[in-house]
């Protein structure tokens, strides 16, 4: 579910030809290492934090 999830974000942010396109969880985390403004990634209904491992990018402006 979260795979899919990220394969959605990655098309919203026009990630498209970034990292792999192959790997959406890549792709999305090359999106938000670059951008320049601060963002929120909410992971909703998990189940606990190491459903989330391999998920969560590397910390940046932004926030998990």
């Amino acid at each position: 579910m979260l795979a899919a999830g990220f394969a959605e974000l990655a098309a919203q942010l026009g990630a498209r030809g970034l990292a792999d396109a192959r790997d959406p969880v890549a792709s999305v985390h090359a999106v938000l290492a670059g951008f320049p403004a601060p963002w929120l990634l909410i992971f909703d209904n998990a189940a606990d934090l190491a459903a989330l491992a391999g998920f969560l990018p590397l910390p940046g402006p932004g926030g998990c």
